[in-house]
Parts: structure tokens; sequence; C-alpha cells
């Protein structure tokens, strides 16, 4: 059977189970990997996961079951009794449901054809471009792949979703080495449709390279000050995660532990940010057509010159809260750049942090923040002065979304996110 008659299958053996209701979503993915290390490509292969993920709801109580056994009919009738049993022992909960939105509808989009020998060859043009023009640079490890796509929803309320998508992936881990000095290890990533351009001119790959060769030589940071610190694109992006994770999604809006909970409507940003969640943005390669709870994604704004504008809520979600559930599962990030150069953001900026990459734990309930900057760069009196290492830096998230300084006219799409470099004040940054 294909993945379409095994979901059918299952759908029908719900429906004649003493089930209320369920769902199945089928995901097949095929991942074609080119694979350097050591100084050479070392693994070309490609490997294909079947996954299924089936949900059932018997008197308000939920049973799922994730299995890659569905070899055969006999297994995915277990797959539904084993969801059965599972939801016999859960809590009751009313807010269990499935999407009630009937509809029919197949998406094709990406590449979904793999190039092997073409995505060889970009591999191996980049190393030889990295040589040539970044020869301090070594790799720890390059991964390029081609991921291929098919996922499948159906639920017993005639919802039936067919998404069919590919693209392909490159990403680089690093260091910088200049004698017997060292750099920190770096890396970037990017997300593309197609190989048309060089991998080393996609997203920040290049100037993440240039800037890694000069972090070599370090200088710490004397004591403590506060002061700006201007995040990059890559950057951004991992922080706008753990704001939506944190406090605009389903567990915390249900918990009531969003500092954003009655926010709606309401300013929480600098006017000059405007954030957008995009899966359907033809800019982007990572995006998706429906949500994982089972209706057509659109694009939705998050963020609209500084007011909140929608918290990123499920199905199940808005059944505990009483909130609108959300057009998007989030992510896709697209925001407006401003008006302001980055060179100019740094003129501007008297004490502070050109930061790359961060590493800290969960935010607190109120928003506070601390952790390391990596691959960062000292700035004073408008001029980036060093790298820096052994550095800290703490804030809270609310309070920084609020004191956005700048926004650069420069942005960076790594095919997943569309964003520029943000100057956020009032950030307290220490050394030893």
């Amino acid at each position: 059977m294909s993945e379409n008659d095994k979901a059918k299958f299952l759908i029908e053996e719900i429906k004649t189970s003493d089930a209320d209701c369920g769902e199945v979503c089928f995901t097949k993915t095929q991942t074609t990997e080119v694979y350097y290390e050591s100084g050479k490509v070392s693994m070309i292969r490609t490997n294909e996961n079947v996954a299924a993920n089936v949900k059932v709801i018997k008197d308000g109580k939920k049973g799922v079951v994730a299995t890659n056994d569905v070899s055969s009919s006999d297994a995915l009738k277990k797959i539904v009794s084993d969801a059965l049993e599972s939801a016999q022992s859960a809590h009751e909960d009313d807010a269990n449901g499935i999407s009630d939105v009937p509809c029919n509808e197949t998406f094709v989009y990406g590449e979904t054809e793999k190039d092997t020998e073409k995505l060889y060859d970009r591999l191996t043009e980049f190393l030889a471009d990295t040589k040539k023009k970044y020869p301090k640079i070594s790799f720890d490890s390059i991964t390029a792949n081609h991921v291929s796509v098919e996922r499948i929803y159906k639920n017993t309320n005639d919802v039936n979703i067919t998404e069919k998508f590919g693209y392909y992936t490159f990403s680089p881990m690093y260091m910088a080495v200049d004698g017997e000095k060292t750099s920190a290890f770096n890396y970037s990533g990017v997300i593309t449709k197609d190989l048309d351009r060089p991998f080393m001119t996609l997203g920040m790959t290049e100037e993440l390279l240039k800037e890694t060769e000069e972090q070599t030589d370090t200088i710490t940071v004397d004591g403590k000050f506060i002061g700006d610190v201007i995040v990059t694109p890559q950057c951004l992006s991992e922080m706008l995660g753990i704001i939506e994770d944190n406090f605009l999604s389903d567990q915390v809006l249900i918990n009531k532990t969003s500092p954003y909970l009655d926010k709606l409507g309401k300013q929480i940003a600098a006017k000059e940010v405007t954030l957008i969640s995009s899966p359907l943005s033809e800019e982007l390669v990572d995006g998706y057509r429906s949500t994982a709870d089972g209706y057509i994604a659109k694009n939705m704004p998050m963020i609209e010159n500084g007011e909140l504008k929608n918290f990123i809520v499920s199905r199940y979600g808005a059944a505990r809260t009483g909130l609108k559930r959300s057009d998007s599962d989030g992510g896709c990030y697209i925001m407006n750049g401003g008006d302001t150069s980055l060179s100019d953001i740094i003129k501007n900026t008297k004490k502070g942090l050109l930061m790359n990459r961060f590493s800290a734990g969960s935010p607190g309930v109120n928003g506070d923040v601390t952790g390391v900057a990596k691959n960062s760069f000292l700035i004073e009196n408008g001029q980036i002065v060093g790298a820096v290492s052994e550095t800290m830096f703490s804030g809270n998230l609310t309070e920084m979304l609020m004191n956005v300084k700048a926004i650069s006219s420069e942005r960076i799409n790594d095919g997943s996110c569309i964003l520029p470099w943000v100057d956020f004040g009032g950030v307290t940054v220490s050394g030893k």
C-alpha cells in the first residue's frame, strides 16, 4: 500500500472502532546526504524514513501512538488498538478534539527531485572557495542535503491534506586556526530551493567565515557595563524562537505564565518592530501549507508596529484558553527592515556587542535571561575593537523588545527566515 492508502486504512479503522474521532499523519522523508569530515567527502547516502502518528479520542480522553512500523495491515490495526488503549488511561479533557473544517487539498512546492551530482559539485566548490579566500578556516564537518518530504494528514471529519515538497540544506561547522591560536567553533545554516547559487553566497555564510578568521585573537571585557547588543539575523532567529515558545505559545498561555497574557492588541515592542509568521511566503523555502493540527495555514502578523497581534495557539490551546486559534504554527519569521544601515548602527553605538550567537537557558517567567555571547565583537565609540571571549549578557526580553534602538535596512534570507540586524539597548554586558 502507498502511504496515502495506509492513511485511508487507518481512518477506516478508527471510524469502525470505539473511538469518537481521530486523525492520522503520515510523513515520508527521503534525505540524500553529502558529508564532509576529516578533510574529505566521506559519505554520500540516501535514507528514507516513514513515520505514522495516530490520535484517537474517546469520551474526552486522548490516545496517541507514533511509530515507524507501518509494514502490514496487522501493524496498522495494532496502531489503532494501541491508541485506544492509551486513551483509556488518559485524563479526560473537554478541549481534546480534531480539525472540523472539511477539505481535500494537495500542495506541491519546492524542489522534490534531487541533483546529487550538482550537490557534490557545490560542496567541492565551496571548499575550494574557502581555501582560497579564508585559509585559516578549518572545518569540523559540513553537511549538504537534499530533503524530499510527503506529509499526509487525514481525520474522521473529512479533512484530507497532502503536502509534497523538497529543498536543499547546507550546514558547515568550523573554527579558525592561526598557528597555535584558534577561534571558538562557529556554524551557519541555510535552506535553498535549488542549487543555482554557490553556497558561499547564501545567507550569512561568507560573513561568518570572515568574522571567524578575526576571532583567533580575542579581548576580554573589563568589568560590567550597560549598553547595546546588536543581534545578527542568525542570532535573532534563535531569540525570536525563544520568545515564541516561552511567551506566545499554548502551554504558557494555558498555565497563565506568559508576560503577554493580557497584551493582545497592546504595544509589546518598539513601534519600528513588525514581525510576520509567513509559512506561505514564496521567498522562504522552509515553509508549510497546513498546520500540525489539520488546518490550511495562512500568513499571520505576530507584531505589527510594536503591537501584539496574534499568539501562536493550536486548536487545543484555543479550546483551553478561549483565545482564537492561530492561522499558522509560528516560525517562518519575516521582520521588516529599518531605515538605518548596519554600518551606521555600529557608528552610533557608544559601547556594546555585535552578537552572532548566544547560549542561554529558558527565560524566567518575567522575561529575565542570562547567557554567554559567542562569536561576538566589542564595540566602543562607534568602532568594532575586537572579538571578545568569556563575555556574559543579561537582560529582560520583554524590556529588550521595547528598547529596540535601531533596525538595519539590510536583511538576510537563510531560507527559513528573513531578518535584519536589531540593536537592543539597556543590556548588561560583563566580562571577567
